[in-house]
């Protein structure tokens, strides 16, 4: 069982990341209105690894904020890799895990070599699609559905 540490969206395509404490989980938007939610249904919503975020920190021997990946959650102590194909709840909605992420040169448009630090071991995380929507909070618990 894991958990949620980090929520954010993106409204518009030429705003900045946006952090939240508290957010929506729709059909229509993924998490917090974010308009990459519209674009793809396999893709709604990104999700990082805690765990995965500090080792691409460390290779890259700087302490960069998780938004930096544009993800959409950031989980602590739940195996992402493992839960690709599968259907997780997180609080009181549910979503399924798509598929991994995979890095674009524009992470190196961020910091250099993000791209090949999140490359490592699939660190960058993976994409999922909302099945029942809700509302995610900080500290929500993160389930896989047996």
């Amino acid at each position: 069982m894991g958990k949620v540490i980090g929520i954010a969206g993106i409204s518009r395509p030429t705003e900045d990341i946006t952090v939240y404490a508290s957010a929506r989980v729709s059909f229509r938007f993924g998490v917090a209105d974010d308009y990459r939610g519209k674009l793809d249904k396999e893709k709604q919503i990104s999700i990082l690894s805690e765990e995965s975020w500090n080792e691409v920190c460390k290779d890259l021997g700087q302490k960069l904020h998780w938004t930096k990946t544009n993800a959409n959650l950031l989980l602590q102590g739940f195996d992402l890799k493992s839960s690709i194909g599968k259907m997780i709840t997180i609080g009181n909605f549910k979503i399924e895990i798509t598929g991994d992420i995979i890095p674009s040169d524009e992470f190196n448009e961020v910091y250099v070599g993000l791209k090949e630090a999140l490359s490592k071991n699939n660190r960058a995380g993976v994409y999922a699609k909302v099945i029942v929507e809700g509302v995610v909070s900080e500290g929500d618990y993160v389930r896989i559905i047996e």
